[in-house]
């Protein structure tokens, strides 16, 4: 009978090129990972992690950590790095032997019931486990469990413990790119978005859309779409990163009832008058709230946030209400373990103008 639990971790990767579309992702040692999610969540703490003699990682940037050489102060040699939430399965199952010998390859697993035991008395380190009322295993010995009968010890059975562990793929970094039109969010083809996410990730401040647009890069937190002739108005531009496995398409439409007069980019003064509060958070909505979504991410936006559309490996928080429970990204966010708020602990951060403890406004 398999025994099955899932285990959430973070992996961090380097890129061992600098080519943003074939990154040739290499992951980090169990202990650089630790360091980097120590660094990553103090706030006081160093901000950057030794990974040799010869290099670190500087995670100062939430949103773009990267590697670099101690000898290298011009920075020619940076590299990007990538932080991956990732599902571990551990699957085990407990098997007895048929032969007395232990040689034999007839194996006999045991029933659901017996293994849980089996399972919880191997990590409790127990000296044996019933099976029934004749026969127990004997687990003082891990490297040679042995199953046995009560009547006679010296009658006994190999016992082995089998154990996989199913691990997704190494991640390679997708996002749906969309610009604001004049009521919704319009998305880029696939061949655009993969143009604007290779410039993200190597942290180009400004890329050609086609002959007469281009995105500007220069704020991170608030990348805008302008004409090359300078007309018209600068248009929003949102980034919503995708894991490897989302089911959803590389680009997505958001339905809005927006109007044109409550576009994210409407003017530069309304960005710059905003603050750096939600620098680093990553928010996703579901149900309705005292703005349309549009507003929402707009204001977001304008204090160093960003938004998703659905429930990702980046999203930090997801703004909902008590009554959306039922909502498919609601339990998303209860089954990744990503923290589920009220708008009000959005409203709060800005209006004390830092991010505050998320404790009070989750929503259980």
């Amino acid at each position: 009978m398999e025994l099955r639990s899932t285990t959430r971790r973070f992996r961090w990767y380097w890129s061992k090129t600098n080519d943003p579309s074939n990154p040739e992702l290499q992951e980090y040692p169990e202990d650089i990972c630790a360091a980097l999610e120590k660094a990553l969540a103090s706030t006081t703490g160093t901000q950057k992690v030794r990974v040799d003699d010869e290099r670190y990682v500087d995670v100062s940037s939430r949103d773009r950590p990267v590697q670099l050489r101690y000898d290298d102060k011009k920075k020619a040699n940076e590299r990007i790095v990538k932080r991956e939430e990732q599902f571990d399965e551990e699957v085990v199952r407990w098997w007895w032997s048929a032969d007395s010998s232990g040689k034999s390859d007839k194996w006999v697993e045991y029933a659901e019931p017996v293994a849980v035991q089996l399972e919880k008395g191997f990590k409790s380190k127990m000296a044996s486990v019933r099976v029934d009322d004749d026969r127990y295993v004997d687990l003082s010995d891990l490297d040679n469990m042995l199953q046995r009968r009560n009547d006679d010890a010296s009658k006994r059975r190999a016992v082995k413990r089998e154990v996989t562990i199913k691990r997704k793929a190494v991640p390679v970094s997708r996002a749906a790119w969309s610009w604001f039109g004049d009521s919704k969010w319009e998305p880029y083809d696939k061949a655009t978005s993969a143009k604007l996410e290779a410039a993200f990730q190597s942290n180009q401040a400004r890329v050609d859309v086609d002959d007469q647009r281009y995105c500007d890069m220069t704020d991170r937190a608030n990348i805008t779409q302008a004409r090359k002739d300078g007309k018209g108005k600068r248009r929003a531009v949102k980034r919503d990163e995708l894991l490897d496995d989302e089911e959803q398409p590389l680009v997505k439409k958001t339905k809005t009832s927006a109007s044109p007069a409550s576009s994210p980019a409407s003017s530069a003064s309304h960005v710059a008058a905003g603050s750096g509060a939600l620098r680093g958070l990553v928010f996703a909505q579901t149900g309705s709230h005292s703005m349309v979504r549009a507003k929402l991410e707009a204001l977001i936006a304008s204090h160093g946030g960003r938004t998703t559309d659905g429930v990702t490996g980046s999203t930090t928080h997801l703004i909902a209400n008590a009554t959306d429970s039922q909502t498919s990204k609601f339990i998303k966010a209860q089954q990744r373990g990503t923290p589920i708020v009220t708008e009000d602990f959005l409203h709060d951060c800005i209006k004390r103008n830092t991010q505050i403890d998320h404790g009070p406004y989750l929503i259980q």
